[in-house]
């Protein structure tokens, strides 16, 4: 049995595109992918509340691209290895954890999903889900095509009813295509 990451999303709706970024909000119903990192003080929950109550569907994103991205412009390391740092080595991500807890616990179930915190490698991933399960959060998990390994998206694809895929922004445009036919590939094997 696959586990159900949280929201409020069915298999009918598995295709669905979301705006992201500084999207302006429109008043009829859209998808918006909103991440923690925009919503780190108490005015986050204010903009949740809005979208929702106007129909939005909502993606909640973890925030931890825009957390390596900080660490990567700080340090001059590669995305591939900030994002491979364990969670204790990356700057703010104590704080991003409490306030992405904070959040999935009000509005997780009225969200579409919420995107787990996929920083440091499938191990670490592992804990920190483990961590948000223990607290009663079931996040859409994330598999990293150049960090984690074929055999990973195998365990992923076998244990959830849905799963993000992550960091391909930063391949060029032929490994990106490589990256996709491959994940397509490897989703036919498991088509749920």
């Amino acid at each position: 049995m696959k586990r159900r990451t949280q929201g409020q999303w069915s298999i009918e709706d598995r295709y669905a595109q979301f705006a992201a970024g500084n999207s302006s909000f429109s008043e009829s119903p859209h998808w918006y992918l909103i991440a923690v990192n925009d919503l780190m003080d108490k005015g986050g929950d204010k903009v949740i509340e809005y979208l929702l109550g106007r129909g939005h569907r909502l993606l909640m994103d973890s925030g931890i691209f825009n957390l390596t991205n900080k660490h990567m412009r700080k340090t001059g390391c590669t995305m591939d290895y900030a994002l491979g740092l364990a969670p204790d080595q990356l700057d703010g991500f104590e704080p991003l954890f409490n306030r992405y807890v904070e959040l999935a616990t009000r509005w997780g179930d009225q969200l579409w999903g919420y995107i787990e915190l996929d920083q440091g490698g499938k191990d670490n991933k592992r804990i920190t889900r483990a961590k948000l399960h223990d607290a009663g959060l079931d996040p859409i998990p994330v598999y990293h095509p150049i960090n984690d390994g074929w055999d990973y998206f195998d365990e992923l694809a076998e244990g959830f009813g849905r799963i993000c895929m992550g960091n391909v922004v930063q391949a060029d445009s032929n490994t990106r295509v490589r990256l996709l036919h491959t994940l397509w590939e490897r989703h036919r094997a498991h088509p749920d």
